[in-house]
This record gives C-alpha cells, structure tokens and sequence, in this order.
C-alpha cells in the first residue's frame, strides 16, 4: 500500500492525517464528518469557536462549499489556485458548522503541493457526489509555530496522538508561511474585498486583479485561522527589536539574560558579547520566509534565555513574515 491510499484510508475510517502543503503542513480529516473534525481540534488544542480551512483539489468543487460566490472569487482562484491564497465565502448547507466556528462563512483553498493534490484527487474521487475535501489547520499545538517538514509534526505531539494521526512527508514546504485570506464574503452586499491575513500573495498582487479595501486587521469581525493577537508562538521569549537601536539593545539585554539568542539580516552585529548566539537570515523575504519557522523551532529546541529579532523593512513583500513575528512576540510583551 503506497502512502496516498493509506491516507485515504485514514480519512474513509473518519481518522486524521498530516499532510504537506507548499504553505505549512496540515492536519486534516474529512470536511463532512463531524466526528473527523472534531480529533483534530481535541488533537490541536484548538478552540471550537477558531475556525478551519477548507483544502480542495480543484476550483470547480468551489460552488459546492460555498454559495453566493462572487466573480471576483473564480477571478482570484484563476490566477491564484491552486496556490497559498483563501477564499472567504458565504458557507453551503454542505459545510458543517464545527468547520467554521459557528460562523456563516468560510474559508477555501487549494494546494499547489503535488502530494496534497494527489490525497485530495483521491479522497474527492471516493467520494459518492467526487466533492470531498480536508478541514485542516497547521499541524501544531494550537498558537504555536507552524511545521514545514514532518520532522517538526513528530517533534510538536506526544506518542499517544501520533498513533492516532498517519504523517505523510512531503519534503519542506516551499514558501514556510501560512497563506493569505481574504474576505470575498460581503461582496454581494455593496462591501469591499478585504485582506484577513497576509501572506506569500501580497495585497499589492491581489488588488491588481480586485478592488480591494484597506484595512486595520485587528478590526475584522470575521474570525479566521491566525486571527488572534497571540499566534506562532515560541517556547522562548521572544521580541523584536527596532533597526535602529538593535546593537546597542543587544548589550544591554546580553547583561541581563543567560543566553540570549539573535537572528538577523543584512550586515553582522558587531562587538557582541559571549553570551549571545547569532543566526543569519537572509535579505530576500520569500527565503526569510522559508526559513523562519525550521529556525525559530531550532533556537527553542537549545533554551535560550530570551530570542531577539531584527525589525523586517516596512515594505510589502515583508508584511506577511512581520504579521508572523509580531504575532509570536505579542505573548511576551
């Protein structure tokens, strides 16, 4: 039996799998069965009230999930499905409402992973109506970092879950960060398209395609995967330091802690005192991006006392890495 079929075979028996996207990787169980999706928030930790994304081979399954679609949703899905980009949709009666958290919409995407791909053609073709598709949050401990390999899923659960879950290796996921959602739901009633999380797809490459509104996204009152202040959360304190001050902030906590750990870009911290452990990352945001999580999770596997990061510029390309980090610091502030 080649994995794709004992996957399938882990869904059809209402079990969950981890299974890798060019996002993050995912935990996932049959979208219609209530009881599926119900481990896998018990297995997350995940609250009942957060909602899950919809995981669909193709566009054409769209109309089946959600209903009063907007074009504005098949012209985003042309150009970007399957990639990192989700819909936010009014929801279809199909969808249960655990998947949405009582919500009336919902959130869709399509993975461009091949391996995703494959579990997803497969399980829609086991399917009586060919419409199935996988309710998946990242595959951790709910508010932790995301993992983007399959080593990170056996590192993040316990033995007792493991046995439960069947992990599919897809390599490491090309882009590290979770996707962009947007919401496309109130379109229908004179609203605008709004950016609900960024992500690898910018606002900027979306709004050539939409009419977009700009927002503050604290002000959303959809509640979608990431929403929370606190997220991607680190085991070790971490805080981003302004560019501006970011060696001299560097002495003065290297006073103060045991360990301090700093990850950077752009030129070398000089003159950094013996307790302090510098990680490189690079200047080109879709590899930072790569990167962050496989790093962040090897600086915390070695107990630092604290992990300082350089501030991302204030350009597009960064916004979706510095949502990411802001996020993950706002626990220890």
């Amino acid at each position: 039996m080649d994995i794709i079929d004992k996957a399938l075979q882990y869904l059809l028996a209402s079990k969950v799998i981890v299974f890798p996207t060019e996002t993050v990787y995912g935990l996932g169980a049959d979208a219609e069965n209530i009881e599926a999706v119900r481990k896998v928030y018990s297995i997350k930790g995940r609250p009942l009230s957060h909602p899950v994304i919809l995981h669909l081979p193709k566009v054409d399954d769209l109309a089946y999930w959600a209903s009063d679609i907007p074009d504005e949703a098949y012209k985003l899905a042309d150009i970007f499905w399957p990639g990192p980009l989700t819909l936010v949709l009014k929801k279809s009666s199909n969808v249960p409402d655990i998947v949405t958290g009582g919500q009336n919409t919902v959130g869709i995407r399509c993975p461009s992973h091949p391996v995703a791909q494959e579990i997803l053609i497969a399980f829609a073709k086991s399917k009586n109506h060919k419409k199935g598709a996988l309710a998946a949050p990242s595959a951790n401990m709910f508010g932790k970092i995301s993992p983007t390999c399959s080593s990170h899923v056996y590192n993040e659960f316990n033995k007792e879950y493991l046995k439960e879950i069947f992990v599919v290796d897809g390599g490491v996921s090309n882009i590290g960060i979770e996707s962009t959602i947007i919401d496309l739901s109130g379109i229908r009633e004179g609203k605008k398209a709004s950016v609900l999380r960024p992500g690898h797809i910018t606002e900027m490459n979306i709004a050539k395609i939409i009419e977009l509104e700009s927002k503050d996204l604290s002000s959303n009152s959809i509640v979608v995967s990431g929403s929370l202040k606190s997220h991607y959360a680190t085991i070790t304190p971490l805080t981003v330091i302004d560019d501006t001050f970011f060696s001299k902030n560097l002495s003065v906590f290297a006073q103060k802690v045991d360990r301090l750990a700093v990850l950077y870009y752009g030129d070398k911290p000089i003159n950094v005192e013996e307790n302090i452990d510098l990680y490189y990352m690079s200047s080109d945001p879709i590899i930072y991006a790569r990167h962050l999580y496989a790093m962040l999770r090897k600086i915390d596997s070695k107990k630092y006392s604290r992990i300082f990061v350089k501030d991302l510029p204030f350009l597009a390309e960064w916004d979706a890495i510095r949502d990411r980090l802001y996020k993950a610091a706002a626990g220890f502030n």
